[in-house]
C-alpha cells in the first residue's frame, strides 16, 4: 500500500512538472508573437 502511494505521488509530480514545462513554452510563444 505504501509503495502504491509513492508511485501515485511520483505520477502526479511528473504530470505537474510536464504541464508546467508546457505552460512555460506556451508563454514563450505568446511573448514572441
Amino acid at each position: 500500500m505504501g509503495s502504491f502511494l509513492i508511485l501515485f505521488i511520483i505520477l502526479v509530480l511528473e504530470y505537474a512538472l510536464q504541464s508546467m514545462i508546457d505552460h512555460k513554452e506556451t508563454i514563450k510563444e505568446w511573448v514572441e508573437k
